[in-house]
């Protein structure tokens, strides 16, 4: 993987590219560096920063999917002004530096992006195709009835091009407002639409991210993002565990992968879902000591790249969440020493069980 920065005007980027393929792709991460900036000044900070990149390859390279952290969503999300044409998110996590915007986008030398509904995008890629979720309207309710909502329509919307979740869906995300009274129940509507639709132990999971998030729509307490690739034999999936390190999920009644290994013709892509200080009992480890926390937690996302081939050098990015927003001055100097060039964001995401002071996700390609 290579990495690369860029510092310009009032912000920050760090990007990483793989070039060793038939397509590149990469990760591009923008902080803006001056949080006393107002909010328009900082949206069009971060869209420079985005669009330097996108420059860079003179139109060769292209963001397949954009998601926007911000710190007020409900009052923010139409400041951001305008979006790349590509799927995007925005979702109420500050970023925690102390400002109000970041970005996440994930760019590739692709064929095509397009859009099918407005939450519903199509992306051919290195041979694949690509259906990008990004769960833009969810009726207000409770979090078990959202979560049903976001996923059956995007089993419908699957389903109208030949895909299923169950064959066919590789990552979500799933954004819980007030995360520690509505994450059972978004674990509840997940289950439900799950066992439909054919996932279980006997057949697989998915990876996934189930954070605290909120959305600009006030009452809406679900947001999910997912994708799936076309047509994808199960032969070039592995479902990823380490054993050693982690235990499976649904043992204690959470649907999800903790990682995945996608082979493609020329590249491995390993998603690793969001990972904490957890043994391989489901106990949350070293309670209350967010350096000891983070130790565990780099070790079980190490031992899960390793098990799908790779290791710290072949990650794109990495987003942090923490709940407690005073934690991020060490954090953030754990990531700089342990990881240096490697993209990052550090926003506030309550974890799914108050003991958990921090979570982390990645994905690598080698």
């Amino acid at each position: 993987m290579e990495y690369f920065q860029i510092t310009s005007g009032k912000h920050h980027t760090r990007y990483s590219l793989f070039t060793k393929g038939e397509a590149i792709e990469g990760n591009v991460i923008v902080s803006v560096t001056d949080p006393t900036l107002p909010m328009a000044a900082q949206a069009r900070e971060v869209r420079d920063g985005l669009n330097e990149v996108f420059g860079r390859f003179g139109g060769k390279m292209r963001p397949v999917f954009v998601r926007y952290f911000l710190s007020d969503i409900t009052n923010q999300a139409d400041c951001v002004g305008d979006t790349p044409d590509c799927p995007t998110a925005m979702i109420g996590q500050a970023p925690l530096n102390g400002t109000k915007i970041a970005a996440w986008a994930h760019i590739a030398e692709t064929e095509s992006v397009e859009r099918l509904e407005d939450d519903f995008w199509r992306v051919r890629f290195n041979g694949d195709t690509f259906y990008w979720y990004t769960s833009i309207d969810v009726p207000t309710g409770s979090s078990l009835e959202a979560t049903e909502h976001v996923l059956n329509r995007y089993s419908a919307l699957l389903r109208q091009h030949g895909c299923t979740i169950l064959d066919n869906c590789q990552r979500t995300w799933f954004y819980v407002r007030d995360v520690d009274e509505n994450y059972a129940g978004m674990v509840k509507g997940r289950n439900n639409v799950f066992a439909r639709e054919g996932l279980n132990r006997d057949t697989h999971f998915i990876a996934s991210t189930g954070i605290g998030g909120s959305a600009a729509k006030v009452g809406q307490k679900v947001a999910m993002d997912a994708y799936a690739i076309a047509g994808i034999d199960q032969s070039r999936i592995t479902y990823i565990n380490a054993a050693d390190f982690l235990n499976q999920s649904i043992e204690y009644g959470v649907a999800f992968e903790r990682a995945t290994k996608i082979d493609s013709h020329d590249r491995s892509n390993v998603i690793v879902s969001g990972t904490a200080s957890i043994n391989n009992e489901g106990k949350v480890l070293h309670e209350g000591d967010v350096v000891r926390q983070f130790g565990r937690m780099t070790d079980n996302v190490h031992a899960l790249l390793g098990e799908g081939g790779c290791g710290w050098s072949d990650v794109s990015f990495m987003i942090v969440y923490l709940r407690d927003t005073g934690d991020f001055a060490v954090v953030d100097a754990l990531m700089k020493e342990k990881f240096g060039d490697v993209p990052y964001v550090i926003v506030n995401g309550a974890v799914c069980r108050p003991g958990w002071l921090i979570e982390m996700e990645c994905t690598a390609v080698r």
